[in-house]
């Protein structure tokens, strides 16, 4: 199993344990995924990344302490909500400065992203947009996230 679902898993757990629920999401079922790989194809021209999707198996999205991973779709239950992955990828868009990231998520001070220039998965800076860190694949980009909400 990789290491952030172990993490996630045992955060998740703990929040049951302490406040009656987790935070983690069923995950998403196969056509919802194809639904969401023809519609970043088709609205944003992305071809998804195999990590992100397996992500999203796991659970659709995710909202822990700050961190959020966008899910196959814009989700809202009372105040709780999410934007979803085209959605969110659309608005991001619209500045053409930005337009060579694939945003993945963010935190409080953050972006998790994938760079089209350089082809390396990037924690970024929200305002300033410089790389904090660069990883070969979504897994380590996520665990690194998830590590710095401690630190």
């Amino acid at each position: 199993m990789n290491g952030y679902k172990n993490i996630l898993i045992t955060l998740h757990e703990r929040e049951k344990q302490e406040f009656g629920e987790g935070f983690l999401f069923a995950g998403a079922e196969h056509k919802d995924l194809q639904k969401l790989v023809d519609r970043s194809m088709q609205e944003l021209n992305i071809t998804l990344d195999k990590s992100y999707l397996d992500f999203l198996e796991f659970t659709n999205g995710l909202d822990y302490d700050g961190l959020v991973i966008y899910g196959t779709e814009r989700y809202q239950n009372g105040n709780d909500f999410q934007e979803g992955f085209v959605e969110a990828n659309a608005e991001f868009r619209k500045d053409p400065e930005l337009q060579h990231y694939i945003c993945y998520g963010d935190e409080n001070s953050t972006r998790q992203v994938f760079n089209l220039k350089t082809s390396r998965f990037e924690i970024i800076d929200r305002v300033a947009w410089d790389a904090i860190s660069q990883h070969d694949t979504f897994d380590d980009m996520l665990l690194t996230a998830i590590q710095n909400l401690d630190s």
